[in-house]
């Protein structure tokens, strides 16, 4: 198993510095590790700031197609996600495993007429930014919600495709 994706840091807020009154400011961050406050006159950092948590991933995804007849295709998956989540120091550790199927059926009615269809689920796991760390990107405030649970999805599409012989023009259609 391969982790899909990992960062660790620690939750505790602390300045080590004051920015000056009304000097401007830019904020740069590491994917592990503090966060720098740089201020954009002298290009030095005036504090630091750690937040943190620890958050985990790993996912499995199998799939296998299966012909029935010359007609019929169908194809099977499912993606397995586990997902952890710790030291949130005031918040307990939380953990989370989902299964996401998928299931499509393909039918080609004649050598140039094909139909298809298919449901699936998803799922997606709230980022330690989302729980723990307040930020702004642009215009846009995102406020940290510790309460916050991951995302799950269910959905389906159907379609169609025509092609003429020799592969010259092909058209699809598909509605989800």
């Amino acid at each position: 198993l391969i982790p899909s994706r990992y960062s660790a840091t620690t939750l505790r807020s602390r300045a080590v510095a004051s920015l000056p009154p009304f000097e401007p400011a830019a904020t740069m961050t590491s994917p592990v590790g503090p966060k720098a406050i740089v201020s954009a006159a002298s290009g030095t950092a005036t504090a630091l700031v750690s937040t943190g948590g620890r958050q985990r991933t790993w996912a499995l995804f199998a799939a296998d197609r299966v012909s029935l007849g010359s007609r019929v295709l169908l194809t099977l998956g499912a993606r397995v996600d586990r997902w952890w989540e710790e030291d949130g120091s005031d918040y307990p550790d939380r953990a989370e495993t989902a299964v996401s199927p998928r299931l499509t059926a393909l039918v080609r009615a004649t050598p140039s007429l094909s139909f298809s269809t298919a449901g699936y689920g998803a799922f997606r796991a709230p980022t330690l930014n989302e729980l723990y760390r307040g930020f702004r990107l642009g215009s846009t405030l995102t406020l940290a919600n510790p309460e916050h649970v991951e995302e799950r999805l269910g959905g389906g599409e159907a379609g169609a495709s025509w092609r003429t012989s020799g592969d010259g023009l092909r058209l699809r259609a598909a509605a989800f």
